[in-house]
């Protein structure tokens, strides 16, 4: 029974002719592609923006650091807005 369907499948595109392909279309694909000029990026100014970025990166790192020193300090301290419920009563 699969055998048939898949020989089915297989052979249903037999009679059936190819795409016409528009004329020139490899030509303007072509133009398309190569003739946008793509922009050179001098060295020097890779440079400065790897700095840069890099130094954006420690900066972030530091704040990430100093922020979770300090909330592990807020919430170990019993006046915390952070402290957990230890009683579990919603209403008094």
């Amino acid at each position: 029974m699969k055998d048939k369907q898949l020989e089915s499948v297989l052979n249903s595109m037999k009679g059936a002719r190819r795409a016409p392909v528009p004329p020139h279309l490899l030509q303007r694909i072509k133009a398309q592609t190569f003739d946008r000029g793509a922009a050179i990026v001098p060295m020097a100014q890779l440079r400065w923006i790897a700095a840069a970025a890099a130094v954006l990166l420690l900066l972030n790192a530091f704040a990430l650091g100093l922020f979770d020193k300090e909330t592990t300090k807020e919430t170990m301290s019993n006046n915390s807005p952070y402290q957990i419920q230890m009683d579990y009563q919603i209403y008094e």
